[in-house]
């Protein structure tokens, strides 16, 4: 009988071990990474809708790119650590490059931009010039 229990205590301690360990290795690869969050807003302080981020890896020149939501956020979870080059642009403004942008291990780093209204430029293409207009026939 003292063997059946020290059995089922072995099976249960390895049991136990193995589920330690399937719990715990997901959260050790996360700290190796970083996240990058903050809100995009105009120079009165007004939340940016659809304002296009991108964030670049110095190092590789590996990008990804969000757009802000109505409250004018973004967030990159998961990004690696190191240097990063941010780049925010909507069409009504001024784009704005931040350049030595440092993400640490584990950290939310937050990196709030305001950004400057842009100058209104109009431009008028033209392509083709259309003929004068056959009234004659039908074809």
């Amino acid at each position: 009988m003292k063997s059946t229990y020290c059995r089922l205590f072995a099976y249960f301690s390895i049991f136990a071990a193995f589920a330690l360990l399937a719990t715990g290795a997901p959260s050790f690869a996360q700290t190796e990474r970083a996240t990058l969050e903050g809100t995009v807003t105009d120079p009165s302080g007004g939340a940016i809708s659809g304002a296009n981020v991108k964030v670049t890896a110095v190092g590789t020149a590996i990008s990804q790119e969000r757009k802000t939501n109505s409250s004018g956020y973004y967030r990159f979870p998961g990004l690696p650590v190191g240097q990063f080059t941010v780049t925010v642009s909507n069409p009504s403004f001024k784009t704005k490059v931040i350049e030595q942008v440092i993400l640490l291990v584990g950290e939310t780093h937050t990196l709030d931009v305001s950004l400057t209204v842009g100058e209104i430029e109009d431009k008028v293409l033209i392509t083709a010039e259309a003929g004068p207009a056959e009234r004659t026939r039908a074809s």
